[in-house]
């Protein structure tokens, strides 16, 4: 015979929560990582533990072990990361600068960039989704096209390979140091100026040289 009501309480939600966050996360790293059935069956087993009938009458232990699980994922996640420059000044309005993704996981995963902008009238383009091998470090070169913007502070931010972004931003300033046309003018003509200064004085100069010999020699002035 059922019974009408179960006799055992009812999971907490304040556990299941937790849990729930744990399960997100998991499924994220599924898809950044290209081989994931071994990933996604250890924190299968994990967040399964954790929603087990043993803990309906232990509530703060069973709290305590979904906040675990959950800590846990997002520590494995953590581990991959995004390294941008202090700052970056481009000769020109156009560009390129550093980005670097870091693997501190034991297995590869594969990651694109996404770069915002705090300027609307400047879209960078991402970066496509790559490789990273277990415990190492690459680095993507972005490529910018200023425009007419002097500045802007970038953010880049990880994305899976179908575009949701995930993990902190790296927050970096683009400077452009782009010339206008008047103030190379303004150098052109400063450059041509010291240049007659200098073939005036070496011309006076030469003058002063050749005239030395007749002072010397005390000419008659009747010669």
């Amino acid at each position: 015979a059922v019974p009408r009501r179960p006799e055992a309480p009812r999971s907490d939600a304040e556990q299941i929560e937790p849990a729930d966050e744990a399960a997100t996360i998991t499924e994220l790293i599924g898809r950044i990582t290209p081989d994931s059935t071994d990933i996604e069956a250890e924190h299968a087993i994990d967040i399964a533990q954790v929603l087990g009938v043993r803990w309906r009458e232990m509530r703060a232990e069973g709290r305590a072990a979904a906040q675990a699980a959950a800590d846990r994922a997002e520590r494995d996640l953590a581990r991959i990361g995004i390294e941008g420059p202090d700052a970056v000044t481009l000769s020109s309005s156009e560009g390129s600068f550093p980005v670097t993704l870091t693997n501190d996981t034991d297995h590869p995963v594969r990651v694109g960039v996404q770069i915002g902008s705090s300027n609307p009238s400047l879209s960078v383009p991402d970066a496509e989704a790559v490789e990273v091998a277990a415990g190492e470090r690459q680095t993507l070169t972005v490529a910018a096209d200023m425009g007419q913007q002097s500045s802007a502070t970038l953010s880049a931010r990880m994305v899976t390979p179908d575009g949701e972004a995930f993990g902190d931003a790296a927050v970096f300033n683009v400077r452009s140091s782009r010339v206008g046309a008047a103030l190379w003018v303004a150098i052109g003509l400063a450059a041509a100026f010291v240049v007659l200064a200098l073939v005036r004085r070496f011309r006076g100069l030469a003058r002063r040289d050749t005239s030395r010999p007749m002072e010397q020699m005390g000419a008659d002035p009747d010669d």
